[in-house]
């Protein structure tokens, strides 16, 4: 029987993916170093982050659960620069590739370069992307839309905005990569499922 693969926003960058009863939580904040956003308090299998900076690799939110289950994915790290000038601005940040048969998904952590041949080339054919739009730290809103015509995902999922109840002052509005897509969908809650019925989109997650 096909799993779901299920995504939830917990705000920022940080995300729980749940397949087949495992459970990862992707870059989880710190208290406080994102504005408007609660504490962190999760469960999960396994935890990973895509670089040093407070507001990425608070593992402490989150609690390793007794009797983890194994990974049903292989994980590939793709290196990449935190900033436009090949990371001398704010070192490196690492994609998260994860795949098993059929299911292929990558959280782009805060990338800031404009991506080599060969790194779109791995990341064309996925399913799902979590990808930041906001720009000043990462990657701007036209620059993110750019990548999505590049590899084309079948679900784009935005992430490390800001609106008007959350995100850092210095990012843009998410209203600045909304204007570039054509296709949103807005959730009610917090969680898209992915399995091979869930149509292209742009899911917009709302922060619970």
């Amino acid at each position: 029987m096909e799993q779901n693969l299920i995504i939830t926003w917990h705000g920022h960058s940080c995300f729980s993916v749940t397949y087949d009863q495992f459970t990862f939580v992707i870059d989880p904040y710190e208290d406080n170093s994102v504005p408007g956003l609660v504490p962190l308090s999760l469960f999960a299998d396994e935890v990973y982050v895509t670089h040093n900076h407070s507001d990425h690799n608070y593992t402490k939110a989150v609690t390793i659960r007794d009797n983890s289950r194994t990974s049903p994915f292989t994980l590939t790290r793709i290196p990449c620069a935190h900033d436009d000038n090949e990371g001398q601005k704010r070192g490196m940040s690492d994609i998260l590739l994860f795949e098993r048969e059929g299911l292929r998904l990558a959280h782009l952590g805060d990338i800031g370069e404009v991506l080599s041949d060969d790194k779109l080339e791995v990341l064309k054919g996925l399913d799902a992307v979590m990808i930041p739009v906001g720009g000043y730290y990462t990657i701007d809103a036209q620059e993110a839309k750019n990548l999505i015509d590049q590899i084309r995902p079948r679900v784009v999922i935005p992430m490390h905005y800001r609106t008007e109840r959350i995100g850092l002052e210095e990012i843009s509005h998410l209203d600045d990569f909304l204007t570039r897509v054509n296709d949103a969908v807005f959730y009610d809650n917090s969680s898209v499922i992915i399995n091979k019925d869930t149509p292209p989109q742009t899911a917009i997650l709302p922060y619970e």
